[in-house]
Order: C-alpha cells, then structure tokens, then sequence
C-alpha cells in the first residue's frame, strides 16, 4: 500500500514503544491518563475515550441495524480492530500499577515485573535480558538486584551462553496484556505458556494477574471496572458475541473482556478482605445479568478458542460471589437471634451497623476531600492557563 507520508509514522510509533525512549514518551502518556482518571467521573472519562476512538456509534444497542448500513468489509474491519485497541487501553490504565507513587510498589518491584514478562517469553542469557530492560537515570537497568529472587540461572553445555529462567512461583505474576509487549512478544509468550500449563496438566488460559493496589491518590481508578459505561461495554461485547450473525465483534473483544472482568473480581475480592464497602462489582454486576451472559457462551462456536479463560471467569465469579453471600449469613443469623433477645441487644446491633457506616463515610469523605484538594492546586498551579482560557472564551462570545 502507498503511503503518503513514508515510513516516518512506522518510525515514531517504533521509537514510541522502544525500549530506549518508552519511559519518556509511552510511559509517561499512560500515567498521564490514569491522572486523568482519577480528576474526572469515571462514566464521562469512559466516553471520552469512545468518542477519540470515534466508537460512540459502535456502543449503541442498535449498531448494525441502524448505522452499519454498508457492506463495506474494511470499515467494519477497522471498527472492530479500534474496539481491541480501546479495551486494551482500559485494560492498561486499570491494570498497570507497577510504577512508584501509581501502585504500592517500589522500585524494585518494577524491574521485578519486568524480568517476569520477558522470562515468560522464553529463557534469556544475561546479556540479552539486560539489553531489555530501560535504563535508569546512572544509564544502569538494576537488574542485578532482584534477578536472583525470580529467576534461576541455568548453566549451559559447551560453548553455549548459560541462560536465566523464571522461578516456577512468579508463572502467576504473567500478564499476556502487558503495555510494554510487542505484538509478537504477546503471542510468543501466550504460547508458550499454554503449552507450559497443557504440559502441567492446568487449564490451557493465561487469567489476569492480581495487580498490587493502587496507592490513595490513584484509588478511584477502580470504579472504572463498576461504573455504568462499563458495564454497557462489556454487556454489549457479551451479547453481539452470543449473536451468529453479529459482524461488530471479535474473539481478541471477548478475551480482553474477560479479562477486565477478571480485574474487577480481582479488585472486589481485595476490597472485602478490607472489609471496604466501597466496590462491588458483582452485585452492580447484576443490573446486565453478566453472569447469564458468560452462562450463554458456554459452549458456544464462536468462544471455542477462550472455553477456558471463559471457565475460568465464571468459577471465579461464584467464588467472589460466595465471598459476600458468606459474609452476609452471619448478618443474618445475628438479626434471627437479636429478634428473640432484649431490646437492648438490639439497640447495640444497630449501634455498631450506624459505626460502621459512620467509618466507611468518612473513609469516603477523606478520598473524596484529598481528590478536591489535587484539582485545586492544579487550577492554582495553572493559573495564568485558567485565565487565558476564560479570557479566550469571552472574547469569542463578545
């Protein structure tokens, strides 16, 4: 195919995720937006992306009976391969943690995270992983602190390279989504973990890893996986796929989707260990039946090829559900008791219901305060921006 401009954008865009410039150009786009995650509703956040993606149409209920009216197979094409790329920026923007000040990590635990994701490639010799890895600021990539911790170094026979391979505990650490991969990295290692785990006799699926916690300022990030536009999109996902005819979705749609899902289970299981109202996933979950939708593609033609990420799905789904269902049974067999006890018993049941709601709306409030507090220093930081602006806008209404 011609190209107008040459290879100049194949150029940037390989420089743009090269290992040698990402840092400042790749790196510091992502955390830019989960900034702006944070700063904005998660719902109008949602649809801003939607609509750059230029997908406000694809969203709607409708889609392929009112606004795909053509027959033209290379704009569908191009839809559903923008729809991928969405879903793998939401992915990426809820599920990369692993730099200081976004996610409980340290330093370490960054390069840590890289070691996992090349290894799971295939074994590397020390040269080769460390050529990988992004320098620091004293042109060092720190590897030599933490390669002993996950990987093992296995000598070689004759003249060959001896190599480091990972420790078989960190395989759980493997995230296939990984920003940092290249298209043939992704699929190099999806492939050689399935055969990894068909060997070992597990289910032949790379589930979402459990990422580490967001740190507070970052916290609201998560009400992405709840929010309303959220849910639209993954039901929409779930049902065109259930659908024979459907021409708007793909099977990379399904498997990104599943494993958003999984984040969001993932993030659920962690608040309640926390004893943390605050995010619920399966019972907003409810309002799409999602777990009638997975049921429905159980055996279905068009997901023969994720059946086991699909199992995977719905088994961890029951287990966070059974999560909360066990914790409510005791709230219900405290109220059969208080019933046929004192009314003072009563009144200290309620008592300690009101406290604990009373710690989990200030625990809201505090968040709540600290993000009101980051968007007022940012306006008085930029100022003078503000200004123009305003002074900008009157002058075009005058």
């Amino acid at each position: 195919m011609w190209r107008r401009n040459g290879f100049s954008l194949i150029n940037q865009i390989y420089f743009y995720h090269n290992v040698r410039c990402r840092q400042e150009m790749l790196d510091r786009d992502v955390m830019l937006l989960q900034i702006a995650a944070t700063l904005i509703d998660s719902n109008e956040f949602l649809v801003h992306i939607l609509n750059r993606f230029n997908l406000m149409n694809w969203a709607r209920e409708d889609y392929e009976v009112n606004y795909y009216k053509s027959n033209d197979e290379d704009n569908m094409r191009q839809t559903v391969v923008l729809v991928e790329e969405y879903l793998q920026l939401v992915m990426t923007l809820v599920a990369e943690r692993y730099t200081p000040g976004i996610g409980q990590v340290e330093e370490e635990d960054r390069i840590k995270k890289e070691i996992i994701q090349l290894l799971c490639i295939e074994p590397m010799p020390h040269s080769v992983l460390n050529k990988a890895l992004p320098e620091g600021p004293n042109h060092e990539t720190g590897m030599e602190k933490v390669i002993d911790e996950v990987a093992d170094f296995k000598k070689s026979s004759g003249n060959a390279k001896g190599f480091f391979e990972l420790k078989p505990e960190y395989y759980s650490h493997y995230n296939l989504f990984f920003y940092h991969y290249t298209r043939e990295e992704q699929s190099k290692s999806e492939v050689g973990q399935r055969l990894r785990k068909k060997g070992a006799g597990e289910e032949e699926c790379c589930p979402p890893p459990v990422p580490p916690p967001f740190t507070v300022p970052f916290t609201m990030i998560v009400n992405i996986l709840q929010c309303d536009v959220f849910l639209h999109i993954i039901k929409t996902v779930l049902k065109r796929m259930s659908e024979p005819k459907t021409q708007s979705v793909s099977e990379s749609q399904l498997q990104k989707v599943l494993h958003l899902i999984g984040y969001a289970l993932h993030e659920e299981e962690r608040y309640h260990h926390n004893s943390d109202p605050y995010f619920h996933f399966t019972r907003r979950a409810q309002k799409i039946n999602l777990l009638s939708l997975l049921g429905r593609l159980v055996g279905h033609r068009r997901t023969t090829t994720h059946k086991d990420l699909l199992t995977w799905t719905i088994k961890k789904y029951h287990a966070v559900l059974n999560l909360s269902s066990d914790s409510a049974k005791p709230s219900q067999a405290s109220e059969a008791v208080l019933a046929s006890t004192s009314s003072s018993d009563t009144a200290s049941a309620s008592a300690e219901k009101k406290k604990r709601a009373d710690i989990a709306a200030q625990r809201k409030a505090r968040i709540m305060a600290k993000m009101a507090s980051m968007q007022q220093n940012f306006i008085k930081t930029n100022e003078t921006f503000f200004k123009v602006s305003i002074a900008f806008s009157y002058s075009i209404k005058v």
